[in-house]
């Protein structure tokens, strides 16, 4: 079943929503109220577990819909869902219901079925997909949940048009806030110079302010320095490093600081 002009409308508007939101906050209601009106409802989660730092991990759903043992359920036992088991196997789980792994029957004694909730709040319906780019470890993934009618192949259609995105705007987010954290531990010129010996040792104390999060003016009034100056500093710095901008900047330096963290951190 091909999709309707209508539908891709919706799409767009909720493409706009998430590409808008500047912070968790709007982005965590940003993804709930485009997934709810793409795929109306009953539960709609996204989760991000297995992360290379906690911080990373996330878990989205609808406000006061589980217990609190519920909830440590999910969060600790989401790769033993079997859409979870495949995706821990496979990398990448296109759009899936439950339904299509196992009969009704059997999902309702399931044991993460009942311990997650699903049986209390009489969630038989589940469909779910991974959102590649949301994390560089573990995985993500998002799950909408229905007490009444399974999921038909328009709203497959749907979450595999919305998944990467979703995968985007979360790897973006995820990329923003490893940046403010380091930023409270910014790195010394001597590291820096170390590490990226292109750079004179004044460049090196400007990318450490940089890396830090500080503007030009910000950098010359702690540097004792012009902004012209500091402008023609990070200009330099920034050609020698092979990159465009003050943020790809940064994120070459961490890498070059902390390889084992991996590239696929800083993919933004």
């Amino acid at each position: 079943m091909a999709l309707l002009s209508a539908d891709y409308w919706l799409i767009l508007n909720g493409l706009d929503c998430l590409y808008s939101a500047n912070t968790r906050a709007e982005l965590e209601r940003a993804t709930r109220e485009t997934l709810q009106c793409l795929v109306p409802a009953d539960l709609h989660e996204m989760m991000i577990v297995g992360a290379a730092t906690p911080e990373d991990n996330l878990y989205i759903t609808t406000p006061g819909s589980y217990t609190a043992a519920e909830f440590a359920y999910v969060q600790e036992h989401a790769v033993q869902h079997p859409v979870g088991a495949i995706a821990v196997e496979k990398g990448d789980v296109g759009p899936i219901t439950v339904s299509q792994l196992m009969p009704l029957n059997t999902w309702r004694e399931h044991e993460f079925y009942v311990e997650s909730g699903g049986r209390r709040m009489h969630l038989d319906y589940e469909l779910d997909a991974t959102t590649p780019g949301a994390t560089g470890s573990g995985f993500a993934g998002v799950a909408i949940l229905r007490s009444r009618m399974d999921f038909t192949d328009r709203d497959r259609q749907v979450v595999d048009l919305l998944r990467s995105h979703l995968g985007r705007v979360w790897g973006r987010m995820m990329a923003t806030e490893r940046m403010v954290r380091r930023s409270q531990t910014a790195p010394s010129a001597e590291a820096l110079r170390a590490v990226l010996p292109v750079l004179t040792r004044r460049e090196a104390e400007v990318l450490a302010w940089v890396c830090e999060g500080k503007r030009d003016g910000e950098i010359a009034l702690i540097m004792g320095l012009s902004a012209m100056t500091v402008s023609t500093h990070v200009r330099n710095l920034l050609a020698k490093l092979g990159v465009e901008s003050r943020l790809s900047g940064a994120a070459l330096s961490w890498r070059r600081l902390e390889p084992s963290r991996g590239a696929d951190v800083w993919r933004v």
